[in-house]
């Protein structure tokens, strides 16, 4: 829990995001930092288009504990800074079961975790792109439901990979061959353990797509995706990942179709769909 801040800015004018990733100063409060152990939360540097309003708080440390593997380097006091920006936000590492209970105890905030234990926190997607993120994972699901091959996955859902980083996609697909190797609270009480066979990831206004295109090729293909499609609809591109290393571009959406090849047999997204309002 915080125990002041100090810059009246926070006060003032946090509800003011032009994302409102982050809704009430409030819940910075009481949210972000559990009371009873606070992971080391140091916000890094970050590139604004908006200007940046920057504030002070200060926090008790973590808990002290019994593993010198485990020992932090928090001290009582310690200050974060907390920046006010329209992208995402990147803390300090912290451990996986940190983030675990972090993710839990905030689930309306979209996290991930890097390999490196560094975790990135995004702001809500706009209208638009809430709505193709839908359309994306609706078309995947009424093509699962039809064949029965797999389980299809939301937007929300984390992704535990081989790298040991946690990640999300806006729609993820696992064979049925997968899902029954995982016991019940693997399917259930926990950020699926295995990577998907294929995913889409559909670019919001906030994305940045070079880091869109890295989290393709390192995150999905690098940690066993079969089947990987970035959509673009702001420049209208789409690129197709394969398992083999391969990167196929797709220019235009108009009268343009993506398959599933023999990954999701039979499947296609029209990506008319995916067009920008007028």
């Amino acid at each position: 829990m915080f125990n002041q801040i100090h810059h009246p800015l926070v006060r003032n004018h946090i509800l003011r995001t032009e994302y409102n990733a982050f809704q009430r100063a409030a819940a910075w409060q009481a949210k972000i930092f559990p009371p009873e152990r606070l992971p080391n939360l140091k916000f890094a540097p970050h590139t604004s288009t908006v200007t940046t309003m920057t504030a002070t708080i200060t926090a008790p440390s973590p808990a002290p504990t019994s593993s010198p593997a485990e020992a932090r380097p928090d001290s009582p006091g310690q200050e974060f800074n907390l920046l006010e920006l329209t992208g995402p936000l990147t803390t300090e590492a912290m451990r996986f079961e940190e983030f675990v209970a972090l993710s839990s105890r905030f689930p309306d905030l979209r996290m991930e975790q890097e390999p490196n234990g560094q975790i990135t926190i995004m702001p809500p997607v706009l209208s638009g792109s809430g709505y193709r993120e839908s359309e994306a994972n609706g078309f995947v699901w009424q093509w699962n439901r039809q064949t029965k091959l797999g389980k299809t996955y939301s937007a929300s859902t984390g992704i535990r990979l081989r790298d040991g980083s946690t990640k999300q996609a806006d729609t993820a697909w696992i064979a049925k061959e997968k899902i029954a190797a995982l016991d019940a609270a693997q399917l259930d009480d926990s950020f699926l353990p295995i990577e998907p066979d294929f995913i889409i990831e559909v670019r919001s206004k906030t994305d940045s797509l070079d880091k869109l295109k890295a989290k393709m090729t390192d995150a999905w293909i690098g940690n066993g995706v079969r089947l990987a499609w970035l959509i673009d609809p702001y420049e209208e591109q789409t690129w197709i990942y394969r398992a083999n290393g391969s990167v196929e571009v797709v220019a235009g959406f108009a009268g343009k179709k993506l398959h599933g090849e023999d990954v999701l047999p039979g499947f296609e997204l029209e990506l008319d769909e995916f067009q920008l309002p007028g």
